[in-house]
């Protein structure tokens, strides 16, 4: 018997109804309640997969712009400082911060304020400010040492202080140079600057990223050629204070290392029989440094280095020939491809070889 026959199926009907029974029916209210039901399932289904992406889509945003902060070379109170910015504009993130300085400019007096009520000490806050302003907006320009003050780059942010007034420290952005003077347009303060209206002393800071810290003492007041601008005059001696690593630039230079001669050791010497240990001869390693700067080389070579291992680290540059203790920092090793990539800190260097890495790391800028 075929129970899906249509002739079947009304039979079986027919007996059900000549037995008095009867398949339920629902009524509308139930239909309308069933379809209310369904489609508030559907609808909440739909709500919670968006309330996911959103947060998805936030996290990646974050960590996105965690990546670039990074990238930026920022460090972790730099990092706060930028978040303090975003919070106090109620900003969704910190791209519109990077596409407008105003924004940071007029930010950092409210900024100021804050750290002197947690008392954080402000030559590390002016130096983190500086630093954050050259990596978010001035990070394409190298700097090379600077030794005449108007050689300095526009928009280049300084701080500085009314002479015997230490705690009084204002800032503000290069917007012109000549000879005699610069002109600095000044950001929005936490102090009055109506004592700028007169000649004043005042002590400048100044911090280039990749050159150093630099002070001089000179006198300035509010220009008038510049509505906003504040005059600031050449000095006579510019010092520099400090010097801040530089970023690495990209190089192809050919190297090689040679593990330093093992020496039998002081016991073996004493012994009346020859030592059982012969000396090894040195193992020469070929590579290539692919980036440099005044401090350090990253280098790639086709063999393994070990920590364990002394190095001579030799290369030339200019036609000079270097050759210097490796001291390795850092050293990773990749065994699908045979490589390894290290960090190598270029210490015990004479006057005359300094001078001629300089020289070629700033030819390269």
């Amino acid at each position: 018997m075929n129970l899906f026959n249509i002739e079947n199926i009304q039979i079986v009907y027919a007996q059900q109804r000549a037995l008095g029974w009867e398949w339920p029916k629902a009524s509308s209210t139930e239909v309308t309640v069933l379809l209310v039901i369904l489609m508030l399932l559907i609808l909440s289904y739909f709500i919670v997969q968006q309330i996911f992406a959103r947060i998805k889509a936030k996290e990646t945003k974050n960590l996105m712009a965690l990546a670039k902060m990074r990238k930026l070379k920022l460090s972790n109170n730099q990092i706060k400082m930028l978040n303090y910015i975003i919070k106090l504009h109620k900003l969704s993130s910190p791209e519109q911060v990077y596409a407008e300085r105003e924004l940071f400019e007029k930010s950092i007096g409210q900024f100021m304020l804050e750290a002197k009520n947690q008392q954080s000490p402000l030559e590390n806050v002016c130096k983190d400010i500086s630093l954050a302003y050259e990596n978010i907006y001035n990070s394409s320009r190298p700097k090379r040492e600077l030794i005449e003050l108007k050689d300095i780059d526009i928009n280049q942010i300084i701080f500085f202080t009314p002479e015997n007034e230490n705690d009084n420290v204002l800032f503000g952005r290069i917007i012109s140079t000549d000879d005699k003077s610069i002109i600095v347009k000044i950001f929005e303060q936490q102090h009055d600057t109506d004592f700028l209206k007169n000649d004043t002393v005042i002590n400048v800071l100044i911090w280039r990223v990749g050159d150093g810290e630099y002070y001089f003492n000179t006198t300035a007041k509010f220009s008038s050629e510049w509505s906003e601008g504040l005059e600031i005059l050449i000095p006579e001696i510019l010092s520099k204070t400090q010097e801040l690593v530089q970023p690495y630039m990209d190089v192809i230079i050919d190297c090689k290392f040679t593990t330093i001669k093992e020496e039998p050791t002081k016991e073996e010497y004493i012994k009346e029989e020859t030592p059982k240990k012969k000396p090894q001869e040195p193992e020469v390693i070929r590579a290539k440094i692919f980036k440099m700067n005044n401090n350090e080389a990253i280098i790639i070579a086709r063999e393994k280095l070990s920590h364990e291992k002394s190095y001579w680290l030799d290369f030339t540059i200019n036609d000079f020939k270097f050759s210097l203790p490796a001291k390795m920092i850092t050293i990773k090793f990749d065994p699908s491809i045979t490589s390894s990539q290290c960090t190598v800190e270029l210490k015990n260097l004479s006057p005359i070889a300094l001078k001629v890495l300089k020289h070629y790391l700033d030819s390269l800028m």
